[in-house]
């Protein structure tokens, strides 16, 4: 690849808390000339299988990915961390996921508890029936208490009672970065640190890169739909300090976010996410028993 190139590693899907199905996902980056595509819904990597499957099928490269909540303990500090290029089939990603999941559910019987002790009961059934499947996040949750007549929206559902800070908020117990690092050891995957400059400003994005780093970082998603030019700078810079690898992501989350799939990347930072998206293929295509068996890239 060579000059600029229209990526997305960062984009969500109704299997988490997106609202496009996997199909009209690959269609739209198909359709839009995407040369990389990673559907990285939070916790949940069953589809990623079939999400390979049907980017083979349209001509469109395929990294598996996955986003997780974690937090930097030292500094209080939560922040959003991907991984890239694992193994679907990986035990290290079934035992993550099966954590995760088990905290989320967590999580929402918490939060349905503090709407009921608030006189604004929603039923599990509810709320997983607008989800579509067992587990749900808060948007789907915000929906429901808009069909109950709670809110007039789901705007107002989150700024009154689903918001960090707000009545029915509850934390989610995290997984730490070294734990996540080690699941990318062991599935063959990279672990990014996803919109670095919307977690925190520029005089720490160095700081808190470093403690990732030392943690296991492989990357940064230095273009980002969240990121203004001095922000892809300021990361581009840390990156290159630090030895970072640099990727970009919309966090496309189809009605749920007025955010537009795809951002333009250098290619020639992009090197280690076409390695591992040949892997990938050659993994759909049945030339490679285990092509991640090499283990991780180099920095």
């Amino acid at each position: 690849m060579s000059g600029e190139v229209l990526v997305d590693l960062h984009v969500h899907s109704l299997f988490s808390d997106g609202s496009d199905d996997l199909r009209s996902l690959v269609e739209r980056a198909s359709s839009m000339g995407l040369s990389l595509l990673s559907v990285t819904d939070h916790d949940v990597t069953s589809h990623q299988a079939e999400a390979l499957s049907l980017s083979t099928s349209m001509g469109v490269r395929y990294l598996c990915g996955v986003e997780v909540s974690s937090e930097v303990e030292s500094l209080g500090l939560g922040v959003h961390l991907l991984l890239y290029g694992f193994d679907p089939a990986s035990p290290a990603i079934a035992d993550m996921e099966g954590k995760l999941k088990a905290y989320r559910a967590e999580r929402n019987a918490a939060m349905l508890l503090r709407l009921k002790e608030m006189g604004l009961p929603v039923e599990m059934e509810e709320v997983r029936s607008i989800a579509g499947k067992e587990l749900f996040g808060r948007p789907h949750l915000a929906e429901a208490m808009v069909r109950k007549g709670y809110a007039g929206s789901r705007r107002e559902a989150f700024e009154r009672y689903l918001r960090r800070g707000a009545p029915a908020y509850v934390p989610r117990r995290k997984l730490k970065p070294l734990e996540l690092s080690r699941v990318a050891r062991e599935s063959g995957a990279l672990l990014f640190w996803a919109h670095p400059c919307l977690d925190v400003p520029h005089d720490l994005l160095e700081e808190v890169a470093r403690r990732l780093r030392e943690e296991g970082l492989d990357g940064i998603e230095a273009y980002s739909s969240y990121h203004d030019p001095l922000s892809v700078k300021r990361s581009l810079e840390v990156a290159s300090r630090l030895g970072l690898s640099v990727s970009g992501g919309s966090d496309y989350h189809g009605l749920y976010k007025g955010v537009s799939m795809g951002v333009r990347v250098p290619a020639h930072l992009l090197e280690w996410a076409l390695e591992l998206s040949l892997k990938a293929l050659s993994l759909e295509a049945g030339r490679a028993s285990s092509p991640w068996s090499s283990g991780r890239r180099n920095r």
